[in-house]
């Protein structure tokens, strides 16, 4: 089965996608990608050195008939958007061979160009902004600085948690990641980060350098090829989540720094309600449980007073 597209006029090619089960990187299965030649030229996938990983795929149905009009939200009309806003694509069929997956991701430059311009908020590193704001001569840092025993209260707890916006001149400034394997070392972005700028550079006017594509009004229209998009998981990630979530510790402390940083920000926040919230359930419960063992011991009162 291979993927059918139009490339000019009435022109239409084959594209054969092969993908290797049996070799797994950290972060992505190796696909190799067999065209013919006029298609090689058609869509180019060569990287340009910059490190990157796929974060997204998009599921597209194979035409049954391949003369049939193909509409404007075919696979190789998807490419090209996401060509033109300078992502990288790969694609491999599915098994059966009904599906061609097209996998989505963002270089580290795209991905800062990306965090500049929605003014995408980073977490600082705290030794590292204290350090900047010496430099700078902020009261505060000076005081976190050159703390002694007036000023004992004076931590770098202070500086923990703050967010700002991405700002290139001031990268070192961010907190930087190295547990994403080769593709992403010493990265400012988490994966739950790529995953929100990819998207936002899917979904951004191409006058903003984006790709343009409605995805929701996509995947409504009634003739698109488009059926499903979805974010990818981190296989090494997802285990070590996993190992530390389903366990029985997680009755009474959730990981909820790394659910954070694995799934987002308000997913994180609703775990991190629950934990406050079920506790003061079970007092409810210790309520109700006593009320039902009187009302328990009032009908046994009353049937022994009614029949003895």
């Amino acid at each position: 089965m291979s993927l059918v597209g139009p490339v000019k006029g009435d022109t239409y090619y084959n594209m054969e996608v092969v993908v290797d089960e049996h070799h797994e990187s950290t972060d992505e299965k190796r696909i190799s990608i067999n065209t013919p030649d006029r298609a090689r030229k058609s869509i180019h996938f060569s990287p340009d050195g910059d490190n990157f990983s796929y974060d997204w795929c998009m599921v597209f149905k194979v035409p049954k008939n391949p003369w049939e009009d193909i509409p404007q939200t075919d696979a190789i009309m998807v490419l090209d958007a996401l060509k033109n806003a300078k992502l990288k694509t790969k694609m491999y069929r599915s098994v059966p061979g009904d599906e061609v997956y097209l996998l989505i991701g963002a270089s580290e430059g795209r991905l800062e160009r990306e965090a500049e311009r929605s003014d995408y908020d980073l977490l600082l590193d705290p030794e590292r902004t204290i350090a900047h704001g010496v430099k700078k001569g902020c009261i505060l840092a000076v005081a976190t600085e050159n703390r002694d025993e007036y000023s004992n209260l004076i931590t770098t707890r202070l500086w923990e948690g703050i967010y700002a916006r991405y700002n290139p001149e001031l990268r070192d400034l961010y907190t930087k990641y190295n547990e994403d394997g080769y593709h992403h070392s010493d990265s400012v972005f988490r994966a739950v980060d790529r995953i929100k700028l990819t998207l936002s550079i899917i979904e951004a006017e191409v006058k903003l350098g984006g790709a343009g594509l409605a995805i929701g009004k996509l995947l409504k229209q009634k003739h698109s090829h488009l059926s499903a998009f979805f974010p990818l998981h981190d296989a090494d990630k997802k285990s070590l989540l996993e190992l530390k979530w389903l366990s029985w510790r997680s009755l009474f402390s959730q990981p909820l720094q790394e659910i954070r940083d694995y799934f987002g920000e308000e997913i994180g926040l609703y775990f991190s309600f629950l934990r406050i919230f079920i506790p003061y359930l079970w007092y409810l419960c210790l309520v109700e449980f006593y009320n039902r063992m009187l009302l328990a011991i009032t009908l046994i009162g009353i049937i022994f007073a009614v029949f003895l």
